[in-house]
């Protein structure tokens, strides 16, 4: 919220054009919307222990960017957010099982203690030339399990 209303007091042409033309600020020809949105990936780079919360902050003030001054392609306020609810709903509900299915399968994978077992049968491997060959060998055997359940 506050970066907006900052956004809103430091670029009062760019905030009354975007209401007025519909189509959103830009700065150098790339659009606000853009800008927030890589500054929120830049802030789960920078702060991966906080990725929740950092992603959830960038959610907010894009949404309240988008309700404050462009609106959305379905119309503007609240009325456009609930219209663009309606229409986006089914990708992102795949989208959160998509990530809570990857939550649980990591939990599940950490909990089963495969990495330390995985780290301690690479480290008895002899260099490289013994990881390509074990590569290769499960690659051999594991191609026809995987084509066979493929093709069913």
């Amino acid at each position: 919220m506050t970066a907006v209303v900052l956004a809103a007091n430091a670029f009062p042409a760019l905030a009354a054009e975007a209401v007025a033309g519909g189509e959103g600020a830009a700065l150098f020809g790339i659009p606000v919307d853009f800008i927030l949105f890589g500054l929120t990936l830049l802030g789960v780079a920078l702060f991966h222990r906080h990725t929740l919360q950092v992603a959830l902050t960038g959610l907010a003030v894009i949404t309240l960017y988008k309700l404050g001054f462009t609106g959305f392609k379905t119309g503007a306020g609240l009325a456009g957010l609930g219209q663009h609810m309606l229409h986006e709903w089914v990708i992102l509900t795949n989208l959160l099982g998509l990530l809570l299915g990857f939550a649980l399968l990591s939990n599940h994978f950490e909990k089963s203690h495969i990495p330390a077992v995985l780290t301690r049968f690479a480290a008895s491997m002899r260099g490289p030339r013994m990881s390509i060959g074990t590569g290769k060998t499960m690659v051999e055997f594991l191609s026809p399990a995987i084509w066979v359940s493929v093709c069913r």
